[in-house]
């Protein structure tokens, strides 16, 4: 009677542990592992404008040149930057760019980033940046996460230290 009951249920049993299986399996096959693009410095880190508070507008604007590089075998295109500037590990700004970047599969490509700080931060940040800026010994590191157009899918990637440089 066991035996009847088993035979008459395996079946059933066996297609919900392949469906199961299956389910948690093919995504893995199907989709591409996606890997995050790379960032580098490719120059120095430059100040546009420097206006302390009181006299100007209280900001500095800094550009910072970088290559990008698609690890990827496909195309992918960034559409949103979310960072983090540090200047001697304390924060500067928080910000975002929507600036676009489409990288070949495997590729590179320049991306400027404009950076605008408001100074009104504090004395320790106004002396840190404008230690920067007269190129005194200082470090700098942008971390960000990056939003990208994969496939005709989003994908956001974790946020991590994308650059890191000292100026002396």
């Amino acid at each position: 009677m066991f035996f009847l009951t088993l035979r008459r249920f395996l079946p059933t049993v066996l297609f919900t542990a392949l469906a199961l299986t299956l389910s948690g399996c093919i995504p893995g096959l199907v989709a591409p592992i996606v890997q995050a693009p790379s960032f580098s410095i490719a120059g120095e880190l430059q100040v546009l404008s420097f206006e302390p508070p009181l006299i100007g507008r209280g900001q500095v604007v800094m550009r910072l040149p970088m290559q990008v590089y698609n690890p990827n075998a496909f195309e992918l295109s960034v559409t949103r930057l979310d960072f983090d500037l540090l200047v001697n590990s304390r924060l500067a700004i928080t910000s975002s760019t929507t600036q676009g970047l489409t990288l070949a599969s495997q590729g590179n490509a320049p991306f400027v980033l404009d950076i605008t700080i408001p100074l009104q931060s504090g004395s320790q940040l106004i002396a840190d940046i404008a230690a920067l800026t007269q190129g005194q010994t200082t470090t700098y590191q942008l971390d960000g996460s990056v939003t990208a157009n994969v496939l005709n899918a989003i994908q956001v990637f974790a946020k991590t230290t994308l650059v890191s440089s000292r100026v002396n």
